[in-house]
């Protein structure tokens, strides 16, 4: 008898809302009544840098964890960063970010580009890139020789400003290697190639301040296994935040390239799935999806003050997450950009604060008249957020 011809089934797509995907993000940040904050701890500030926590603006850091964990001071942050719980040093993007130190491969090594893979690292290397190409430089040589300049520079182990590392590498490198910049008014290396040297050469901050260090193993030196252990792990992270999610939200997350990008969702295989929101093509980790499409129901009211710079606020699909395109002109400003109210889970406004003759003023702006008074919540949370020892020292106006 022939054997019959039997059609594989396709694949089932999971089909979520945005207020899903919205749900389940704040619940992966522990933004919700069902996630109480837990007190202070390594164990629970590395938590609450799962997702690593933007360095900027200045402030941004030590609000994200007064979100997150309960007892934040304002030396809560300088005092992890000295005990080596945590680790502030250039990352994602080239931009400064603090995260656990058991972490510090997952946000160095695996967010450079794939070594050796020449188009990986002119996508990630940006407008930094055309002036290396008219040279005849490889981008792959140009991030090498410079991240090794810097780590030449740094092995003396004196602590240095951004300023002064760049200094430090004239008469160092060939020439038109540092272009004129006619913004700083010198002659540098291009700002994006610096950063990602920055990265590979290992530098971190010396502490909560401006000066930068040699760390202990430089991310270039990582080999090709571990590259890629570290990257998977760094899509495993994002997706846990942000997803589900598309692979070109992984690039703009990273700075990696779009092609990058893609193949890293790919080297996942089985752990990643694909998931139609609000019929877009995106991705999850298979594992989240029981949570993603039965977000749980909360009974209590949670309200959040989370400042401009908060991880949370990192999603590269801002319309899920504020649909109205004028409240999220409002809400991500280039600069001056307040901070998002969030209640259930749920964005429901803006809020600024400013001083005034030593009481802080906290205004908040409501996007749609709340169901009861917010006041003494946003008042506590004020208070919590901006880790004000005296609650009489903070008062909240609503707009």
């Amino acid at each position: 008898m022939a054997p019959r011809n039997v059609s594989k089934a396709p694949p089932v797509t999971v089909a979520v809302s945005a207020e899903q995907a919205v749900a389940f993000r704040a619940a992966s940040h522990g933004l919700t009544a069902g996630s109480p904050r837990p007190a202070v701890s390594p164990a629970a500030l590395a938590a609450a840098a799962r997702a690593a926590l933007p360095d900027y603006p200045r402030g941004a850091t030590l609000r994200a964890l007064a979100a997150r964990c309960s007892g934040v001071r304002a030396d809560t942050l300088a005092h992890a960063l000295a005990g080596g719980t945590l680790v502030r040093a250039l990352s994602l993007r080239g931009t400064a970010h603090v995260f656990a130190a058991d972490d510090l491969a997952v946000f160095t090594v695996g967010a450079l580009p794939t070594p050796g893979d020449e188009a990986a690292t002119q996508a990630a290397l940006g407008s930094a890139w055309p002036t290396f190409s008219t040279l005849g430089v490889a981008a792959v040589d140009a991030l090498a020789t410079v991240a090794s300049t810097l780590g030449e520079v740094a092995a003396d182990g004196k602590a240095r400003t951004k300023g002064e590392l760049s200094e430090a590498l004239h008469d160092r490198l060939a020439d038109g290697w540092e272009p004129w910049c006619e913004r700083c008014g010198a002659h540098h290396v291009p700002d994006q190639l610096f950063r990602l040297a920055a990265v590979a050469a290992g530098l971190r901050y010396a502490d909560d301040g401006p000066t930068m260090v040699a760390g202990a193993s430089p991310p270039a030196s990582a080999d090709p296994a571990e590259h890629a252990a570290a990257r998977a792990e760094l899509v495993r992270r994002f997706l846990h935040a942000y997803g589900p999610a598309p692979a070109k939200a992984f690039a703009e997350w990273t700075g990696l390239g779009a092609k990058e990008a893609t193949a890293s969702f790919a080297a996942l295989g089985d752990e990643v799935v694909e998931v139609r929101l609000d019929g877009t093509r995106t991705a999850a980790l298979a594992t989240d999806v029981p949570a993603l499409t039965s977000p749980p129901t909360e009974p209590v009211r949670r309200t959040h003050l989370l400042a401009a710079g908060d991880p949370f606020l990192q999603q590269r699909d801002r319309a899920t997450l504020v649909p109205d395109p004028a409240r999220r002109k409002e809400l991500w400003r280039p600069a001056g950009a307040p901070g998002l109210v969030l209640v259930d889970g749920r964005p429901a406004g803006t809020w600024r604060h400013k001083e005034d003759k030593g009481t802080t003023v906290v205004t908040v702006d409501l996007w749609d008249p709340p169901a009861g008074d917010l006041s003494p919540a946003l008042h506590d949370e004020a208070v919590t957020t901006l880790t004000i020892d005296d609650p009489d020292l903070v008062e909240v106006v609503l707009a």
